[in-house]
């Protein structure tokens, strides 16, 4: 399970629990004071367990919300600025991570703006990383380059909302939020689940709880066990069907990643991968398992793997399966084809080693040592994000080659 999805739990449970001891044992004020700044401190402990930075966030703001009556009124600024300095002091933990979501977040803004109705199911992993190369072919020098990845979630709800339902998407899915908290406090059950839905809505801003079904079913049963001033049928019913949706999706995505995986790890044959793959929807439901196999080697030799490549690129943009593109173009002779797809791969995340090297080794197979010379020179010029074992073996190759280049010039 993912750290964010763990992440939300605790929160959750945290709030829940602190909500529920408030309500129980709790009677001065002070006291109740002092509990929160117990729990927050647990809070940071907790941070550094799981290094989420949205748990201190929102396990904060929901025990705030919880017990904003008891807290007085002229206490509220001295509150604003010590949430806004830990937030403050949050963003300097981890600087590169908060620059990351932001050219995720005007990315996917990008493509709200380009289809407001939405790009309907799987639009992030179908669309995203073409709006991507799309920012940095606008924005050759933008700073934002180092922090870009191969990436299909948003890390907001909201936006990944818009950019899979639409405008009318989020504004149908905000209006049932304001509906819950429009709710009349009874310092009870509701007043409880009210706090952990904040929780819900900060995890919802930075990170991605309806990625996973445990926090998906978690968040709909919640919205049943809520009072409603208005549209309670329908809301209710709406929750059943959605996870009744999402139970369902979860089973089909889990069957296909159980035979993948089997199939990788040799427990299945490649016939019965091909069975999967051409008698079911697999490329519209689960485009992310493209991109394994992909790199699975076995299976770039099966019969089915031109098919899966031409699907990827459709279904899956990214930097691996434009890469694999441009290879299969490569050995089926189609040069300037496969240059287009490393070049495309590169402007996805130009700080990639991978498909710029694709490119070197063309020109320098084909002894266009002028544009090898070039494109190993933008090698060497780059920053590497991760000094991995692939980016060293990589950057030695490019200088022995340009080494050899530079002995043809020489003679």
């Amino acid at each position: 399970m993912p750290i964010a999805i763990i992440s939300t739990l605790v929160s959750c449970a945290f709030v829940f629990i602190y909500a529920s001891t408030s309500r129980i044992f709790i009677k001065g004020k002070s006291f109740s004071t002092v509990l929160i700044v117990l729990l927050s401190v647990l809070a940071v402990f907790l941070y550094f367990l799981l290094k989420s930075r949205t748990l201190i966030v929102a396990s904060v703001l929901g025990c705030c919300f919880y017990d904003r009556k008891r807290i007085p009124q002229k206490a509220y600024p001295l509150l604003c600025v010590l949430f806004c300095a830990l937030t403050f002091f949050l963003f300097l933990l981890r600087p590169e991570s908060v620059y990351g979501r932001l050219l995720i977040w005007r990315t996917c803004l990008s493509m709200i703006e380009a289809k407001p109705l939405g790009f309907g199911l799987n639009g992030m992993q179908n669309n995203y990383m073409l709006f991507q190369a799309r920012f940095f072919e606008r924005h050759t020098t933008s700073p934002f380059a180092i922090y870009a990845d191969d990436i299909v979630i948003s890390y907001n709800e909201f936006l990944h909302c818009s950019v899979v339902l639409g405008v009318i998407g989020l504004l149908f899915f905000c209006s049932i939020l304001v509906v819950l908290f429009l709710a009349k406090t009874d310092n009870g059950l509701n007043d409880i689940l009210k706090s952990v839905l904040l929780v819900f809505v900060v995890f919802a801003l930075f990170s991605f709880p309806f990625s996973h079904i445990v926090t998906w079913i978690l968040f709909w049963t919640m919205v049943i066990a809520m009072r409603k001033p208005y549209f309670g049928v329908l809301i209710n019913t709406l929750s059943i069907v959605l996870i009744l949706l999402g139970m369902g999706e979860w089973c089909y995505k889990k069957h296909f990643e159980v035979v993948t995986e089997a199939f990788m790890t040799n427990q299945v044959d490649t016939h019965r991968i091909e069975q999967v793959i051409v008698n079911t929807n697999f490329y519209q439901l689960c485009p992310s398992l493209l991109e394994p196999l992909l790199k699975y080697e076995d299976f770039q030799h099966s019969r089915l793997y031109p098919c899966v490549v031409n699907h990827a690129v459709k279904r899956l943009p990214c930097t691996v399966s434009y890469c694999a593109m441009g290879d299969y173009l490569l050995n089926a002779g189609q040069i300037n084809e496969a240059l287009y797809y490393y070049r495309k791969a590169s402007t996805m995340v130009p700080i990639k080693l991978m498909p710029k090297y694709k490119e070197f080794l063309l020109f320098f197979t084909r002894s266009d040592y002028t544009n090898a010379l070039k494109v190993g020179t933008d090698i060497l010029s780059m920053p590497i994000k991760v000094g991995s074992s692939d980016a060293i073996l990589i950057v030695n190759d490019v200088k022995e080659k340009l080494g050899v280049i530079s002995g043809y010039d020489a003679l």
